[in-house]
């Protein structure tokens, strides 16, 4: 449990669960009290609203509607001098009802502390739209909805903690309107969204707790301008990024610094030793590599943590004390830490639990049940015991019998991607596109000497983990210095016709400017989105909900559908008439034109972009005859190794589509899958529209006469970069 005693947290051997929240979200709006004029009496006895409120009521002093005695007089409740109420005070007092509106009819209501009750519904924007409110205590209850727009600049406490709220943790009025708040708690919810940079305009918070929700992004550099913050509780959120360093600054009065269970990357800077009021850091349960500064290691920190059971000072020193090292792993992440073992593998500090495998067969066990394997369309060979890995469905090894290759698209796969993936140390290509994944992109595949990596499609909320933007190869990244998130996957809010952009220099730059992630207009909840959204979904997932609903839903837009092609192929087939008609009048006025094999396989060769030459590794040109755009199903054959049918549909202007090409001969060989992306594009040539398009692959990457090319976890060559802040 948390226990919050005189302004100071601790941090016991047991965390709580953070329970299981509705995710709706919703935007808090500025309302202006709605309530018709009522007595002060009236709107305090709006409380009591059920048989177990009156039975509360009796016995009470008041909180009766003929009642002799004035509001003032009453349990609970605080009046100024002039009768008006200011206070309404009721802890624990085990009430069951919502918050009625019309206590909104208060003015002069200055506190309102209703924690440790059995409220549920949601909170009147009327109640918190009061000008003259100081403090807010709903906490421990069971409200739902958002937080409504807040209007008093007096506001010092809200205390909202241990609800089902949900929603965006900031809305607008908190750092615009609530400027001289001092302790703000909101943890044990169901927020989600980011911190804003805004947050700095809070400059008199002394406790911020936004612990157990579902907060991501990073933490904001502007964190740091908090000079008289002393608690900062992010523990238990999903947040990306590293930790900035202006939270190091030894003008900060930082007593605690809860960071532990996010996704936090990097390393844990020196600098945080200088902070000179620090007694707690706990940063374990996240992605940290490298090792705890000695300068950190010799304040010993959280002393308060280990007593009882975790007294013992044996062998317990100041570093591991705030996070067990790599290749060690524990209960909670700190001392004592126990080692890995041969079959074990933990490239993080603090790691919580158990190591991660590194049997492969057992990797892609772990990866079949986190993803919903029996619910696949498709999947031979997987979860069942006697089949070897190699065998499974989608999955290709090199000679030597390791994975290299795992090509899953559109199989309904779900769930999240386990972090084990990431321990794969020959995968090089990995496609799991057009799938119902979520959960977020797991900062643990910059471990795999990735090359190609295709998430596009999918459900999957957050970020690209810095530390993954940052890895060269995978996708071109990197390539020419240029390290981008988005050619990863776009981030949320934008698109591209391949869920991700292209390297610099990789394509043709009209190309390039093609597969560019764009921004939507009405946003895109996910990464990797390939269509922009409507109505707060992406195209894909709405599409997908379309086709999984009962037939009878669809008949309606079945027969819209037949009438479209019934009206629209007749005006089809005339334009082709008529231009086909235009064509052969110009060649009859001009004579007949000279051919010969020669400019027919030019013609071929500029207008459909047949001739290919592999960028990694020594392979044939790939030459292959195309038919134009509208032609709809094209066949590929290539010669390499085994026979392989390329299959693609081309349709005008449409987006690039992927092709894969199966059971290609490389490695003295082994068999394995390599993905070819076939793009179109269309410009202009002699007044006439053409289509213009190219083939470009990836293939996984070989050493010398077969040799594999192994890419060591961590090592001397690891490099950790400041990233960018992501808001």
């Amino acid at each position: 449990q948390d226990i919050t005693s005189g302004g100071v947290k601790y941090r016991s051997v047991f965390r709580p669960n953070n329970g299981t929240y509705c995710r709706n979200n919703g935007n808090a709006t500025m309302s202006s009290p709605s309530t018709t004029p009522t007595t002060q009496e009236a709107a305090v006895l709006a409380l009591i609203q059920n048989t177990e409120s009156e039975k509360w009521a009796k016995g009470k002093t008041g909180w009766k509607s003929k009642g002799k005695s004035q509001v003032c007089q009453w349990d609970f409740v605080e009046c100024d001098p002039i009768d008006a109420v200011t206070k309404i005070l009721l802890p624990g007092e085990g009430i069951k009802a919502t918050i009625p509106p019309e206590l909104g009819s208060l003015r002069s209501l200055t506190e309102l502390d209703m924690r440790e009750n059995a409220l549920y519904g949601k909170i009147p924007p009327e109640v918190t739209a009061l000008p003259a409110l100081e403090l807010v205590d709903l906490s421990d209850n069971d409200l739902t909805g958002t937080i409504p727009a807040l209007a008093s600049t007096s506001l010092h406490t809200l205390g909202l903690e241990k609800n089902r709220l949900v929603g965006p943790a900031f809305p607008p009025s908190l750092t615009e309107t609530c400027l001289n708040l001092v302790k703000l708690d909101l943890s044990h919810n169901g927020f989600t969204g980011t911190l804003p940079s805004s947050l700095a305009s809070l400059k008199f918070l002394k406790f911020l707790d936004l612990s157990f929700n579902d907060i991501g992004g990073s933490i904001p550099a502007s964190i740091g301008k908090l000079e008289e913050l002393m608690g900062l509780f992010l523990n238990n959120n999903e947040m990306l990024g590293t930790i900035p360093p202006t939270l190091g600054h030894d003008n900060l009065k930082i007593v605690q610094l809860f960071l532990e269970h996010n996704r936090l990357s990097g390393t844990v800077p020196a600098s945080l030793a200088d902070l000179p009021r620090l007694v707690d850091l706990f940063i374990d349960g996240n992605k940290f590599t490298g090792t705890i500064s000695s300068d950190l290691c010799v304040l010993k920190l959280n002393e308060d943590f280990f007593q009882g059971d975790y007294a013992s000072d044996e062998d317990r020193d100041g570093c591991n004390s705030i996070a067990c090292p790599v290749n060690t792993v524990s209960k909670e992440g700190v001392y004592p830490c126990f080692e890995c073992g041969a079959q074990g593998f933990n490239p993080y500090l603090g790691r919580n639990g158990r190591c991660y495998h590194i049997n492969e067969k057992m990797i892609l066990d772990i990866f079949y049940d986190r993803t919903e394997g029996p619910m696949w369309i498709g999947g031979a060979g997987w979860g069942i015991t006697d089949v070897k890995k190699c065998d499974y469905e989608g999955i290709a090894c090199n000679s030597a019998g390791h994975v290299v290759n795992i090509t899953l698209p559109r199989m309904n796969l779900q769930g999240e991607i386990p972090d084990e993936i990431g321990y794969l140390r020959h995968l090089r290509y990995l496609d799991l596109s057009d799938n119902q994944l979520s959960g977020q992109l797991p900062s643990d595949l910059r471990w795999a000497p990735l090359e190609y990596l295709d998430v596009a499609g999918n459900n999957m909320k957050g970020f690209v983990p810095p530390t993954l933007c940052l890895t060269g190869d995978v996708n071109d990244n990197g390539a020419g210095g240029d390290y981008n998130c988005d050619n990863i996957a776009c981030a949320p809010g934008s698109y591209s016709p391949i869920g991700r952009a292209t390297a610099k220099g990789t394509l043709d730059p009209q190309t390039m400017r093609r597969y560019q992630c764009r921004p939507c207009p009405l946003g895109a909840v996910h990464i990797g989105s390939k269509m922009c959204a409507v109505n707060g979904d992406s195209v894909g997932s709405s599409a997908r909900a379309f086709l999984s609903r009962p037939v009878t839903t669809n008949v309606a837009g079945v027969v819209v559908g037949v009438l479209l092609v019934a009206v629209c192929l007749p005006a089809v087939a005339l334009m082709q008439f008529r231009r086909w008609r235009d064509l052969h009048y110009v060649a009859s006025d001009e004579g007949s034109f000279s051919y010969d094999d020669d400019d027919d396989d030019e013609y071929s060769r500029s207008h459909a972009g047949g001739g290919y030459d592999g960028r990694r590794g020594e392979r044939e040109a790939l030459d292959a005859a195309m038919m134009a755009p509208s032609a709809g199903l094209m066949e590929l054959e290539e010669e390499h190794g085994p026979r392989a049918l390329l299959r693609t549909t081309i349709s005008g202007d449409l987006p690039p589509v992927e092709i894969t090409r199966r059971d290609i001969s490389v490695d003295g060989g082994a068999s394995v899958k390599s993905n070819w992306s076939l793009g179109s594009s269309r410009r202009s040539h002699g007044g006439t529209d053409q289509a213009s398009m190219s083939l470009t692959a990836q293939e996984p990457r070989a050493g010398e006469e077969g040799e594999e090319v192994d890419r060591p976890l961590g090592g001397e060559e690891e490099i950790w970069l400041d990233v960018p802040e992501i808001t």
